[in-house]
């Protein structure tokens, strides 16, 4: 099992690496590879960082095997992560404007922060309290995968869609989810039904 320390060493170093890449190519700057699909160099040290400590711990049963305790701990991290930076973003940052240039050198370790207490907390508080799985949770289940590899080819024309729009931001992402959502996983799941899409997805 990762130890505390293991876990603050692989935060701080995906919050370096991110910070260096941003540097280069800051976030919401995206690229067109091949052509067609679109990557966001800003995020690919969390995501490659996060898909890299989920190979390691399926085959040795972390997410099984993560004491309940900790698992709660990590959790309430992450949710005062999330709402200390919505404070600041929203209301604090507004009286403290000379601190933004050095919240900004901060942001990629918050963020490390906050994805790693909610990602270790969410699996263990479902682990302990969601144990059943009906057809529905079975289906999104099997199609996690396909939608994350098809959401941003799907969820980037609804949001570019709604740009001209005169809506409040809220109600344009609550929009973009409520079609985006099951959009995506009716794709994944029609597209998995090709013998050779649902060997890789």
């Amino acid at each position: 099992m990762p130890k505390l320390f293991a876990i603050i060493v692989f935060a701080q170093a995906v919050a370096v690496l991110s910070l260096l890449v941003r540097l280069w190519s800051p976030i919401d700057r995206w690229f067109n590879l091949l052509g067609f699909f679109k990557v966001a160099f800003a995020d690919v040290p969390r995501d490659l960082g996060f898909f890299i400590a989920g190979v390691l711990a399926y085959p040795r049963g972390w997410f099984e095997r993560y004491p309940t305790r900790k698992g709660m701990g990590w959790l309430a991290v992450g949710l005062a992560a999330a709402a200390l930076w919505y404070a600041w973003d929203q209301y604090l940052g507004r009286f403290l404007p000379s601190v933004r240039e050095t919240m900004d050198l901060i942001y990629p370790l918050w963020e490390i922060i906050l994805c790693s207490g909610l990602c270790i907390g969410l699996l263990v508080l479902f682990r302990q309290v969601f144990t059943a799985q009906g057809a529905l949770g079975r289906l999104l289940a099997e199609n996690q995968y396909s939608a994350y590899f098809w959401h941003v080819l799907l969820i980037i024309p609804l949001q570019m869609a709604l740009l001209g729009v005169q809506l409040p931001p809220l109600a344009k992402f609550a929009l973009v989810t409520l079609v985006g959502v099951p959009l995506v996983f009716a794709w994944s799941h029609l597209v998995r039904r090709l013998r050779v899409v649902r060997s890789v997805l």
